[in-house]
Order: structure tokens, then sequence, then C-alpha cells
């Protein structure tokens, strides 16, 4: 079994997506904003979630281009 939904490999997929999305943020902006979706998918998931379960749940986040999308203008506006 695994230590945390963090393991699972739909996570781990997804957040090695949102690296490469975030590619494009300052590197501050997206340490602080994959840490706080981290630890939101730590928070919603339990340990033991089936695939159903995650995909939902990484679903309603949304697209990890979409996030960066969204995060880029107000890294835009900051500058």
């Amino acid at each position: 079994m695994s230590g945390t939904a963090l393991d699972h490999p739909l996570v781990r997929r997804y957040l090695r997506e949102l690296d490469a999305a975030f590619a494009v943020l300052p590197a501050e902006q997206a340490s602080e904003l994959r840490e706080q979706i981290a630890a939101h998918l730590d928070e919603a998931l339990p340990i033991d979630a089936d695939d159903q379960e995650v995909a939902a749940a990484l679903r309603r986040l949304g697209s990890p281009g979409g996030l960066a999308a969204e995060a880029a203008p107000a890294a835009a506006a900051a500058t």
C-alpha cells in the first residue's frame, strides 16, 4: 500500500504535467502553486482512492495547462 494519495499513478502523472505547464511561470510562483495543489490532493483523496475517484478529483482541479494559463496573467501583472 502506498503512503499517501500522492503516490497514486494518476496523481504522479498529473503533477508531472503540472510541473511542465508551470514552467512558463516564475519559479517561486510555480513552486507555491504546485505545493498548494499537491496538499489539496493529499487532503481530498483517501490513501486507497481508486482510479475513478482520483480522475474525478483531477477533473475538478482542471487541466495543468488551464491552471498555468490562469496563473500566467497574475504573473505578468506582478512584473
